[in-house]
């Protein structure tokens, strides 16, 4: 193993973040060297009493390495004519405590981005430290920094996902888009942006929604509101629609819906481009669905609408629909 990777490899080991693996890896590290090993434990362990925070440790820290090196000098009377051999124990033992001390600043400062995507077909779940939980849409994803979010709870969303925050009044939940932010403090809401425009709906609890850069222009929302930001514009509207969240919930409710709002909700929902020709979406559906395939959805479709469609891995392609049978 590299030298960079060992340091990775020891600094989750002393955050006690390792996989079985990792200490397998590492076991062979230590069976080899284990004098250095007990000489970083001591170390770390120091360090760790001390809870250090700012940059000053650090440099107290090479001061009393250098320290340690002048005294060990004076003590066993090193002179310019000193055998090779010593002198590359010498360098390697500062090296030694160099590696250390770089390594104590990634268990005590290092903060990791962490980054949770989805894949472009597929929703992923993800279960933050706190207990609040995050459903990405497909090709969405959160970056939060590990550790300041166990003080700040926030999180960086790029595409869609559907948060179920775990109440806790002391610190609040925020979820910063491209466009706006979104504050709460124990509810679940969909988020979902792109470099346009960003929309909020709330399904429980209250959040408080504000356009970046524009601090005054927020709006808080309740349980079946929305807003949207775009144009340089914040608008909040009761106009709340299940079908928004539909691929979280698994619920379709369709009321006198032209076919073809229902096929690009239905490409939302399953991850599947829909092709149709204008004039097939003419037709209007009444109908819920309830957790189905996108198949049984199509083959109760062509029950009340008669279509002519061939579907593959990526897409459905509507040949032909016939309106005139609706019950």
């Amino acid at each position: 193993m590299d030298p960079q990777e060992i340091d990775l490899l020891l600094a989750r080991h002393f955050s006690g973040e390792t996989q079985p693996d990792d200490e397998i890896k590492l076991q062979e590290w230590k069976d080899r060297y284990p004098d250095e090993y007990a000489s970083l434990k001591s170390m770390i362990d120091s360090y760790s009493d001390a809870a250090p925070d700012t940059d000053s440790d650090i440099d107290s820290a090479w001061k009393e390495v250098d320290m340690q090196i002048k005294m060990k000098d004076l003590t066993t009377g090193a002179t310019k004519t000193k055998p090779l051999f010593f002198l590359f124990q010498r360098v390697a033992a500062v090296l030694f405590l160099i590696c250390s001390i770089s390594l104590v600043y990634l268990i005590f400062f290092y903060d990791p981005l962490i980054v949770e995507s989805s894949a472009t077909n597929a929703s992923k779940t993800v279960m933050l430290s706190d207990g609040s939980q995050v459903t990405l849409n497909a090709g969405s994803r959160i970056e939060y920094h590990k550790r300041a979010y166990l003080k700040s709870r926030c999180v960086r969303l790029l595409g869609e996902a559907f948060f179920q925050v775990k109440p806790d009044e002391g610190n609040p939940f925020t979820v910063f888009g491209t466009l706006g932010q979104i504050r709460v403090l124990g509810t679940s809401f969909n988020v979902a942006e792109n470099t346009d425009s960003m929309e909020v709906v709330v399904k429980t609890g209250k959040v408080l929604v504000t356009m970046l850069g524009e601090e005054k222009k927020a709006v808080s929302l309740v349980a079946g509101k929305r807003a949207v930001i775009a144009a340089g514009k914040l608008i909040q509207n009761d106009v709340f629609s299940e079908n928004g969240i539909a691929w979280k919930t698994g619920v379709l409710i369709f009321k006198n819906e032209p076919l073809g709002n229902v096929f690009n909700i239905l490409e939302k929902t399953y991850h599947k481009k829909i092709i149709y020709s204008s004039n097939q979406a003419t037709c209007r559906l009444t109908t819920i669905f309830k957790n189905q395939s996108l198949e049984s959805v199509l083959l109760e479709i062509n029950e009340v609408f008669p279509m002519d469609y061939i579907t593959d891995s990526s897409s459905v392609k509507i040949n032909r629909i016939d309106c005139g049978k609706k019950l």
